[in-house]
């Protein structure tokens, strides 16, 4: 048999015959000299079991060691009947050529998949050759298309292997946001990376987006599910379906050369672009329900808490929020085994920049919330340059929170605060403190007249996006406001700042689209003085 010609398995019935998308799986794996783990990723596709077909092809990109002699040995079990096929069918085909690149080999593979059926919908991933697809994965996926018939584009719990394949762990879930991973801030950067092993999505928004873009070396996958997020919110499944497999010399290891792939993108298509084409939405999450027994979305999963409400001698104050300029990670968790909520942040620089934005002069008490592990750990906390908080805190680990609260005099507008550690420790990758959360108490009610007046908005109004809803704390969430004493109080304040923190997100968002474009100048500039001195 030539390499490029398909085998269908002796099974009860044609997988070409399926009609709905979940009838149907089209995997692909792409190859080169991957002989170490290739039996292992064949046995996690072909040992699926559930009323489904599968359609199985790997692209091998011209292997030299015995690549080539395993993926004929799975055809021959295959054809023989040795193996049991536990779904309705299976169309197990290889082919060699040379390519381009992992991108190319994947365009390659699904389009030798699909052949014949392209018009058929079914549901596509990708496998490499050193990770494995979950048991009962396609069963799950097919049950939550059925209970979920909406759901386009998926993906599920990040779990780890190692090349002896023992579980290094499995991560809770974790929640993306539509426009953050439009605009690619998924990058490892800005946010966790979506987990490829364990994401899937529909033929139609497949061809919507034309497959890979084959000129991406490492960052082809990050490009994808931007793409594919403009046309269907990416779910995350409260549940395992692939393992990813942590081992020296892989291609995704070189992550210096990955960002740089990313940020040296033309204008047209860099990061942050994009961005506007959908909705701002929730983040997706789904879970199976033993009451329903059924899977369900889950309201508001993963989004990390607003700030607290403090009610003091009958008024309900709502406490102004504290951003991270610079010297922390991107936010993490939930991790309720931990007792964290979603949105806490390492310390993961010596000194870390914070800023909040005050509505009126007055006393405040700035508020830290977190949990640290290092001994003699000597916080140094400024407020506007001028020492506030100098302190050894105490060891937490995980078993309590400590609570830093700490009184400081503000004037109206920006405040920026600088927390720095005294500690250096040997291990770079070790952190300073965990945060997890902070916020501004108003310490004394402002005397009448010193707060602007409350700016007007409509009933109802629910906030545009999770990450303005932080910011702009209670206020603008069409929930019902809080009894006060009059309108000239801290809550009306608040009120008043929503337009111009809007203004501020305005502005930024348009200097970073022309920091974006400075940079695509840049490297066509870069490319020209190559080309001239070549």
């Amino acid at each position: 048999m030539s390499a490029s010609d398909p085998l269908t398995t002796a099974s009860a019935s044609d997988p070409s015959t399926a009609g709905s998308a979940s009838d149907l799986f089209t995997i692909v794996t792409p190859t080169l000299n991957s002989e170490e783990f290739l039996d292992e990723t064949i046995a996690s596709v072909v040992s699926q079991a559930g009323d489904f077909a599968i359609r199985y092809h790997v692209q091998d990109g011209g292997s030299t060691d015995g690549t080539l002699a395993i993926l004929e040995a799975w055809e021959k079990r295959l054809a023989s009947g040795a193996l049991p096929i536990l779904c309705r069918g299976i169309t197990f085909s290889h082919t060699v050529s040379r390519d381009g690149g992992m991108y190319q080999a994947i365009n390659r593979a699904f389009a030798a998949a699909r052949k014949g059926a392209e018009a058929k919908p079914s549901v596509m991933g990708w496998i490499n050759s050193d990770d494995r697809i979950a048991p009962g994965a396609f069963a799950t996926i097919r049950a939550l298309i059925a209970d979920l018939p909406d759901i386009a584009f998926i993906t599920s719990r990040v779990s780890l292997i190692n090349d002896r394949g023992v579980t290094l762990g499995i991560e809770s879930p974790i929640a993306f946001e539509r426009s953050k991973l439009i605009a690619g801030d998924y990058d490892g950067r800005g946010g966790p990376f979506v987990m490829q092993e364990g994401s899937y999505w529909l033929s139609s928004i497949w061809d919507a987006v034309g497959g890979l873009d084959e000129r991406f070396r490492l960052a082809g996958d990050w490009d994808l599910w931007r793409r594919l997020a403009r046309h269907a919110p990416l779910t995350t499944v409260d549940t395992l379906l692939g393992f990813h497999r942590r081992r020296p010399g892989q291609l995704s290891a070189s992550l210096d050369r990955y960002y740089a792939e990313i940020d040296a993108l033309p204008p047209d298509v860099a990061k942050g672009t994009g961005a506007s084409a959908a909705g701002r939405g929730k983040p997706s999450v789904a879970q199976w329900s033993p009451e329903q027994k059924a899977w369900r979305y889950v309201p508001d999963f993963g989004r990390p808490l607003l700030p607290p409400m403090v009610h003091q001698a009958g008024i309900a104050y709502p406490t102004i929020p504290v951003e991270v300029l610079s010297g922390a990670s991107a936010p993490l968790g939930a991790h309720p085994q931990l007792h964290l909520p979603a949105g806490v942040i390492w310390m993961s620089q010596p000194l870390m920049l914070l800023s909040a934005r005050v509505p009126a002069k007055g006393r405040y008490v700035l508020v830290v919330e977190g949990r640290n592990w290092q001994q003699n750990n000597r916080l140094a906390v400024k407020s506007g340059g001028e020492t506030v908080f100098d302190e050894v805190i105490e060891v937490s680990g995980h078993r309590r929170n400590i609570v830093l609260r700490i009184p400081v005099t503000l004037a109206k507008g920006q405040a920026l605060f600088e927390i720095e550690s005294d500690r250096r420790p040997r291990d770079p990758r070790e952190h300073f403190l965990l945060v997890a959360g902070m916020h501004l108490e108003v310490a004394e009610e402002p005397p009448t007249g010193a707060l602007p007046p409350a700016a007007a908005s409509a009933p109802g109004d629910a906030s545009p996006d999770l990450g303005a809803a932080v910011v702009q704390g209670h206020l603008g969430r069409g929930d019902a406001p809080p009894s006060r004493r009059g309108d000239s109080t801290i809550s009306a304040a608040m009120a008043a700042l929503e337009a111009e923190i809007t203004a501020d997100r305005t502005r930024s968002a348009r200097l970073e689209a022309d920091l974006r474009a400075a940079r695509g100048d840049l490297n066509l500039l870069r490319l020209k003085d190559a080309a001239i001195h070549r």
